[in-house]
């Protein structure tokens, strides 16, 4: 049985080892060497470098000097700058933690938005993306809970297989959106939603629309939003987003299959056009909240951005709901254990990389459950093996 069961392993790290293997592209959250540097009266640029990690996070030279990467900018809208703006700030829950700040105080020119944006544009052959950013919601966000309306446009991310601003004739967008169900509602849920532009008609038309009306977004608390997007059509085609809460389990938000590019596009280059972290919404809800004494504003921090990420190593293994597994847990930056079984007592748990080296060992006789944390296992992708007296589990992690 023994013999059986390393060589199940050994074949399953073989076989992944020879797909596509997970490459982080870049990562930064918004220390002290990081800084915006206006460049127009529309758009600034992030730069320098977050020592704070290990490797890269130089926004210059490690995102844009990617090979599958472009330029990325902050863009706004056309309101004068007093009125919308990006800066880093601290955390209003950890002052010695630098975030960046997205706001806006009044709409722009013709009063009809308010945009302030992150983009990394021009980008080649990206068709297999994950992005993570953290997210917090301040006090003024519970404003827009006051408005006597509904609302569906808070744009937060999106993602586009050819925009329709660059004359390609087969435009295609994946949007995010904090959404208002209804006028007495006190919940703000997420909306995501596939959409192909007509210019014939100027429209945009939609091809798939979810909103997960489970799980309403945080307020003043710090929640972990990852996507994952694999180009394909209706049958290949792959979109998921997650939440993570702080000091919460992740969630799924939306696992979705279906077209990720425009369905009469044959040639297509991937999702060449980013906004992963926005704030674009309607002239009225920028006009409420700072009615109201607000401004609308949205945090952000450690922004992480992968490609080539396998189909499904982003949970645990596929039989997790009746075996203990691993995970990541994103808030305490730890591998954590989850125990299903009961069966805690002489507990052996091995981590190995892609290689099939072992990485660290675990032994306990406790009734306890253990978390691991990060130390020397670099991001990437790992497989486990966790052994009781009567049974083996099996799986994959992804550590970001």
């Amino acid at each position: 049985m023994k013999k059986n069961t390393a060589l199940l392993l050994v074949l399953f790290i073989y076989a992944v080892a020879q797909s596509q293997t997970p490459q982080l592209i870049f990562n930064s959250g918004f220390e002290n060497n990081v800084s915006i540097m206006p460049v127009t009266t529309t758009t600034s640029d992030i730069l320098g470098t977050d020592t704070s990690l290990p490797t890269n996070n130089n926004w210059k030279t490690h995102l844009d000097g990617h090979p599958n990467i472009g330029y990325s900018v902050i863009q706004f809208d056309d309101a004068a700058t007093t009125s919308r703006g990006a800066t880093i700030v601290s955390d209003p829950l950890n002052p010695t933690n630098k975030v960046m700040q997205f706001w806006s105080k009044i709409p722009n020119s013709t009063n009809t938005f308010g945009r302030v944006q992150a983009c990394i544009y021009n980008n080649n052959a990206l068709k297999n993306v994950l992005t993570s950013v953290k997210m917090y919601l301040p006090s003024d966000i519970n404003i827009l809970k006051q408005m006597p309306n509904s609302f569906d446009w808070f744009t937060i991310m999106e993602f586009w297989n050819s925009p329709n601003w660059t004359n390609d004739p087969y435009p295609f967008r994946i949007s995010l959106n904090i959404r208002k169900l209804n006028a007495n509602s006190q919940i703000l849920n997420i909306r995501a939603y596939a959409q192909k532009f007509d210019p014939t008609t100027n429209t945009w038309i939609y091809i798939w629309d979810n909103t997960n009306i489970n799980v309403a977004i945080p307020v003043e608390k710090w929640f972990i939003l990852e996507t994952h997007i694999i180009e394909g059509n209706a049958t290949n085609g792959k979109f998921r987003a997650s939440i993570t809460p702080d000091g919460e389990p992740s969630v799924v938000l939306f696992e979705i299959n279906n077209y990720t590019h425009h369905p009469d596009e044959a040639n297509t280059n991937g999702i060449d056009f980013i906004n992963p972290f926005k704030l674009y919404t309607a002239a009225n809800l920028v006009n409420y909240v700072t009615a109201n004494n607000g401004v609308l504003n949205v945090l952000y921090d450690d922004f992480k951005i992968w490609k080539d990420v396998p189909q499904a190593i982003l949970s645990t293994a596929s039989n997790e709901l009746e075996n203990d597994f691993l995970y990541w847990d994103g808030n305490t930056q730890s591998i954590k254990y989850k125990n299903n079984t009961g069966l805690k007592l002489g507990l052996n748990c091995k981590l190995f990389d892609i290689s099939g080296k072992l990485v660290f060992e675990v032994e306990t006789n406790t009734q306890e459950d253990f978390a691991v944390t990060k130390n020397n296992v670099t991001s990437g992708l790992y497989f486990y093996k966790i052994t009781t007296k009567e049974k083996t589990s099996q799986g994959k992690i992804f550590i970001p």
